[in-house]
């Protein structure tokens, strides 16, 4: 040992080892009462469990440990490229030469398998590519297994062809499913490309929408287990099968979910491998990674660049082999040059100045992620199991297991967004009051698909509203002030404007001394605001002297403590506060100022 680390490992013996016992006392120390109790308890996100605090200790005894990643499996990035009945050849084809010149090493088509059957096609738009050095990947249904047929004949060295090859299961068809499942059997069985992953699983083309962290990886791997029992019972190999697998895994809002899911896939690969009799270390399988289109948003896009980046950075510390990144645009316009430029230009930020590509395996030695990674490979499998003991993938989803949990879990998601417990910056936080979009120029209009278009469906239909000549809707917002309470005051005030804000409603602010209000009445909705204590002792009294109109709807900023019931029965229609079903009530608003979706 050398000098310096001695001196180092001196210098450090004067700072005592903290167990976690002493941990858990700090946390009471500094929340003190309930709330530290509530912090040390942790909190569930997607059924895994997340605690404040982690130690060595903490890491379960006989999991296996994730190899570092070798240093050739270091990233890729793929130029996401999406094929239409209107494709103009000529320009594709710079946009795929600019891609490979400028950061991309990989080329995602993504079609219905139509835009052109002709060879011509692919030669005019591969016109310059040397296909034995980039990566060229279709995700599309079994026609497209004629653009790999084309790919081969135009290719100038066939046997180094790299990529991979990915069905689109979206069919809730068995029937159908099998037919795909023969497609892919004619494959393996007619082609040989070394270099080539013929079997490609994307998360996101099975026919679920919604499912958890967890649900994800046990339905990949019942789709693997249901596809190996079919191919195999063709006499195809298991070891050729699992030798020709590639997976994109779509990313999730939550950055520590990630980064753990990519690292759970690869030891639950090589635990489903050993079933078969198929030895793999976990580094060695071919895994990628596609951005979401869940949580992209219309309004403040530029807040997407944001989303793709942290993205990237945990598909990248999850050790995926490869990314793809949508552009930051995708939500609401076909793809354009500027788009696919930044999307790919995070990758190219993320290796060549923030050099992640330097370390080997960015997260190893987290105890909470070791722990996280744990938790999803244990839970994963045991649902694994689960959809096997019902019958596999396919009987699974003819019963309407699998369509229910996706379900189940939709909802949850869908709920976290509508009490703002799921934020999107730019859209249900924080919002650029100035901007506006015109929805006549959106040539993608946002759907249920999107976590933010439930606030952009209500901001674009008031905005559409505003660009037909009318004035945008305003709120008031009645504060009662109170010296001792104003910065709690305050608080509520900025959590109202900042919510109305983010569907486009104005805000009129006005200090109420007085309880007479039916001389100023001039909107039909109205906020109050003020102090809880206020709210319970004070302003029952002060709603039985207002006159409320029967007309005007009243809603209260916060929740009382005791006089819920009593202020509805003297006007109050409901309680903004957090926790509650605030894109309910954002609807109700603006149905009040006559807009309707």
């Amino acid at each position: 040992m050398s000098k310096y680390y001695q001196q180092q490992r001196e210098a450090f013996k004067e700072f005592l080892r903290s167990s976690k016992t002493d941990w858990i006392d700090a946390i009471r120390q500094e929340f003190p009462g309930k709330k530290s109790e509530k912090i040390i308890a942790g909190k569930r996100r997607e059924g895994l469990d997340i605690f404040p605090v982690y130690v060595k200790e903490d890491l379960p005894e006989k999991a296996p440990m994730l190899p570092r990643l070798k240093q050739e499996n270091l990233w890729r990035y793929h130029e996401y490229i999406p094929l239409t009945q209107q494709v103009n050849v000529r320009q594709y084809n710079a946009h795929v030469l600019e891609a490979l010149h400028t950061g991309a090493s990989g080329l995602d088509f993504f079609g219905s398998g139509s835009p052109s059957p002709e060879i011509s096609f692919w030669k005019a738009l591969l016109q310059g590519v040397h296909t034995q050095h980039c990566y060229i990947s279709f995700y599309s249904d079994g026609q497209a297994i004629s653009w790999l047929e084309m790919l081969q004949e135009i290719a100038e060295d066939k046997e180094n062809l790299k990529g991979a090859f990915y069905l689109n299961y979206q069919e809730q068809n068995a029937a159908v499913l099998q037919d795909q499942f023969e497609v892919l059997a004619n494959l393996f069985s007619k082609t040989h490309l070394p270099h080539y992953q013929l079997l490609g699983i994307h998360s996101a083309s099975l026919p679920y929408a919604g499912q958890s962290v967890v649900q994800e990886l046990s339905y990949v791997l019942s789709f693997l287990a249901e596809l190996l029992d079919h191919l195999t019972d063709q006499a195809i190999m298991p070891e050729r099968i699992l030798n020709n697998l590639e997976i994109t895994l779509s990313t999730q809002p939550n950055f520590y979910l990630d980064v753990a899911k990519y690292r759970a896939l690869r030891l639950l690969l090589t635990q489903m491998a050993a079933a078969y009799q198929v030895k793999r270390e976990p580094y060695r399988w071919s895994v990628k990674s596609l951005s979401a289109k869940w949580n992209k948003t219309v309004y403040e896009p530029v807040g997407n660049i944001v989303r793709n980046t942290t993205e990237a950075m945990a598909a990248i510390m999850g050790g995926c082999n490869a990314i793809t990144l949508l552009p930051h645009d995708f939500s609401y316009q076909k793809a354009g040059a500027f788009g696919q430029r930044m999307a790919r230009h995070v990758s190219n930020i993320l290796q060549e100045e923030a050099h992640l590509d330097k370390v080997n395996d960015l997260v190893a030695g987290s105890y909470f992620l070791e722990n996280l990674t744990h938790q999803m490979v244990q839970k994963a499998w045991q649902e694994f199991v689960a959809l096997e003991a019902s019958g596999g993938y396919l009987q699974a989803m003819d019963k309407g297991i699998l369509q229910q949990q996706s379900a189940e879990a939709l909802n949850a998601k869908a709920h976290s967004v509508r009490v703002r417990q799921q934020i999107f910056t730019g859209t249900s936080r924080y919002v650029n009051e100035r901007e506006s979009v015109d929805v006549a120029v959106l040539t993608e209009i946002p759907d249920g698909a999107q976590g933010p278009a439930l606030y952009e469906s209500i901001r674009l239909a008031l905005d559409a509203y505003v660009n037909r000549g009318n004035p945008r809707p305003t709120v008031d917002l009645l504060v009662f002030p109170e010296p001792a309470k104003a910065a709690f005051i305050n608080a509520r005030v900025s959590f109202i404007k900042d919510l109305l804000a983010s569907v486009g409603l104005a805000v009129s602010e006005q200090i109420i001394d007085k309880p007479d209000l039916s001389e100023n009445l001039e909107q039909n909705l109205y906020v109050l605001c003020g102090s809880t204590q206020f709210y319970d002792q004070k302003l029952p009294e002060w709603l039985s002297a207002a006159q409320l109109s029967s007309d005007v709807d009243y809603w209260l900023a916060g929740l009382p403590e005791s006089s819920t019931h009593a202020l509805q029965q003297l006007g109050i229609r409901g309680f903004i506060h957090a926790g509650a079903d605030v894109y309910a009530i954002l609807l109700n608003m603006i149905e009040k100022k006559g807009i309707t979706l």
